[in-house]
């Protein structure tokens, strides 16, 4: 024919035969150019029109479909090709009124078939969401179609799905799936219903089955399976499938594009999150490109409104994940600025102060997002963690109850509600550092508490511990001195800005030396911490004055303001009593700036001011009159591992400066300590430790090794 249309070229019928094989070949596009090309010439060809009507349809011009389709219904009435494929292109246009016109024009003239109106009755009344009524008309016209009524069967649960009718959907469904285990379709609408109602591990099972079919799989059901995936804390597994949605070009990219982002963050590829917001700012400008100055629905007006305020938010998001929490809260602020009344960036911000170590600001700003919408579960959630921190315990515990009473399958819920429990839980801590002076002291001390709730806001706790300091004097001789001591005590919320804890110990094996330490914290504003203890047997005297047995009564106030995540600084004084009438009065002050905060990798730096003294210099351990240390104190934080409640943490704490000792010169100091810490889980967590010091004792060095391993564990 190609052939002919160039040797006859003025042939009509030739070139209409010619399109008309393009299309029966499926080559759709070529048809269309070709007919636009001689569309003069092939306009009046009555038989050509339902053809290259086809060739439209299929490149979703349904406008130009739709005219042609009716101009083949015009030339042959009886043509029931023509006349399905007007119906098809007017519901594809949402054009109900027309399709049914052309319907009834067809039923009165008799022109059509009664098996092909019922069918398309059946199909105009799915296109317009009356699934019931449809399959109703399909069962009463008694149409033998068995793969359309199984579809029907399944628009019908898919539409309980839209309305959120999950319970009758899923029984639907499953009773599809049982009587038709070939029913390929139920069982795609299965999967779907099952994520929906994130009944996730049934709906991987589900879709297993499916594959051993061999069917291709649509993208929904795909999207389905990433989405499971991501539920179960799969993420690597949930980008898979996200990738093969969009490698399938969905209608609407953005939901997998969102999927696949969030997978991103948590599996913490960083640069590949970052393209994947760029794919979804992309599709969003092409999007309103295509809308400006085009009359379009509510529906996408609606659609596209909250698709661009959710890219609005995940931007911001995006830069919380990577702990940039300070420009996130700027960038959020800006946004608010255009839609203050937007709830998804009004918690945005909220979520970036309580990530800046400022709960009163973000609970603020929850209350305002309910205030908005009262019923939105993401500033419920949020408020619950800020009431926690802020140590309004019942009414953090009341909130998680209710959320989840109401999303018990939603998974921030759930962490809520786990991490909440978890914290009212007892647990037992166990402390050992090792101290070796190189040369003078030895020193082991262990300390172990049991810590158990009687209410959020009071626990009682129990310690034991065990110190041991041992110095060799030369000559043979060696001081020792050891401690065995019980503790018994509580902490308690006073009101929420003020905390106490309140314990007496004594020597479980002299019953004698008892001591009572008492710890009062104070938080009037976010920033600002003012902590006040006395204990009145501290064992916290300088190593080579505990090897000789030395206790003493300790006072101390500390002071201390955090900016924000980034931010830190404060002063502190003690003053130590000692039992030989020694009195060991101190000041220190202390600044720490991170200058380079990476997600990985976090530079801190700072410094620490230290002057302490003591009363009486003729004593047999090291008891300067005056003494001065000035340190720079950078460190270095490397993220190894991070997935979830898993984490990998190794850091380097450097220090160098000058000390300074009255009778003596300056000298210079230095020291490091190398820090793993290793959260396994929510309810156990190990830290360990290795240091080098150099410490002088008037004006002579001492190397220091020290070891320390810990952990706390929740029942």
């Amino acid at each position: 024919l190609q052939r002919a249309t160039t040797l006859l070229p003025d042939d009509h019928h030739v070139m209409a035969d010619y399109v008309t094989a393009l299309v029966w070949a499926g080559e759709y596009q070529k048809a269309v150019e070709y007919y636009r090309r001689h569309e003069s010439a092939l306009r009046d060809l009555g038989y050509l029109h339902k053809n290259i009507g086809k060739a439209f349809y299929e490149l979703r011009d349904f406008t130009r479909a739709r005219k042609l389709y009716a101009r083949g219904c015009q030339v042959d009435p009886r043509d029931k090709e023509a006349f399905k494929g007007l119906i098809y292109s007017c519901c594809r246009l949402e054009d109900f009124v027309g399709a049914t016109r052309a319907w009834e024009k067809a039923r009165r003239a008799k022109s059509i078939s009664s098996t092909t109106l019922a069918s398309m009755e059946v199909f105009i009344l799915n296109a317009m969401g009356a699934y019931d009524d449809a399959l109703k008309t399909a069962r009463a016209a008694s149409l033998k179609d068995k793969g359309m009524l199984e579809n029907l069967e399944g628009d019908v649960a898919v539409e309980r799905l839209r309305w959120d009718e999950l319970d009758q959907a899923l029984a639907r469904l499953q009773a599809q799936v049982a009587q038709q285990p070939k029913n390929w379709r139920a069982r795609q609408d299965y999967i779907v219903a099952l994520r929906k109602k994130d009944r996730m591990r049934e709906a991987l099972q589900q879709f297993a089955l499916y594959q051993k079919s061999g069917q291709p799989v649509p993208y929904w059901v795909n999207g389905a399976v990433a989405d499971a995936y991501l539920y179960l804390k799969r993420p690597q597994q949930a980008a898979k499938y996200y990738r093969l949605v969009l490698e399938q070009h969905p209608d609407e990219p953005f939901e997998p594009l969102q999927g696949l982002f969030y997978a991103q963050t948590e599996l913490r590829q960083w640069q590949s999150a970052a393209a994947t917001l760029q794919q979804m700012s992309e599709y969003l400008r092409k999007k309103q490109a295509a809308l400006n100055g085009k009359y379009f629905s509510v529906p996408e007006a609606d659609l596209f409104e909250y698709q661009n305020n959710v890219a609005t938010r995940l931007r911001g998001l995006f830069l919380l994940f990577k702990d940039k929490n300070r420009e996130a809260a700027e960038y959020f602020t800006g946004a608010l600025a255009k839609a203050g009344l937007d709830t998804g960036l009004r918690n945005g911000l909220a979520e970036a102060y309580l990530w800046q170590k400022h709960p009163r600001q973000a609970l603020e700003q929850y209350k305002i997002a309910q205030g908005v919408d009262s019923k939105d579960k993401d500033s419920r959630i949020g408020m619950a963690y800020a009431l926690d921190i802020l140590n309004y315990k019942n009414e953090a515990r009341d909130l998680a109850q209710q959320l989840y009473q109401q999303f018990p399958t939603n998974l921030q819920v759930q962490n809520l509600y786990e991490t909440l429990r978890i914290e009212d839980r007892p647990f037992l801590s166990f402390n050992y550092y090792f101290t070796r002076e190189y040369q003078g002291a030895v020193e082991h001390y262990l300390i172990a508490e049991l810590n158990a709730a009687i209410v959020p806001t009071f626990r009682v706790f129990s310690q034991v511990i065990w110190q041991e300091t041992r110095e060799n004097e030369g000559g043979g001789d060696t001081l020792k001195s050891v401690w065995d001591r019980l503790a018994f005590g509580f902490d308690w919320i006073v009101v929420p800005q003020l905390t106490l804890r309140q314990a007496v110990s004594f020597d479980y094996l002299k019953g004698s030396e008892v001591g009572s330490y008492t710890r009062a914290q104070w938080r009037p504003t976010d920033p600002l911490k003012i902590t006040g203890e006395f204990d009145s047997f501290s064992l916290s005297v300088p190593i080579r004055a505990r090897s000789r047995g030395v206790n003493a009564r300790e006072a101390a106030l500390a002071v201390t303001y955090t900016e924000s995540d980034q931010r830190e600084y404060g002063i502190a004084s003690t003053l130590y009593l000692l039992d030989d009438n020694n009195q060991n009065p101190g000041v220190s002050a202390f600044f720490n700036q991170t200058v380079l905060n990476c997600p990985d990798v976090k530079v801190r730096a700072g410094f620490r001011a230290d002057y302490f003294r003591y009363t009486r210099d003729n004593v047999d351990y090291f008891s300067p009159l005056f003494d001065y240390t000035f340190l720079f104190t950078p460190s270095i934080h490397w993220t190894i591992y991070q997935f979830y409640d898993r984490l990998y943490r190794t850091s380097l704490y450097l220090r160098g400066g000058v000390n300074k000792q009255i009778g003596f010169d300056f000298y210079p100091v230095a020291g490091c300590t190398l820090e793993q810490r290793l959260e396994w889980s929510k309810t156990f967590a190990l830290t360990a430790t290795v240091s080098y010091d150099q410490q002088l004792y008037n004006g002579v060095y001492s190397h220091v090794l020290g070891a320390y391993v810990g952990f706390k564990k929740y029942f």
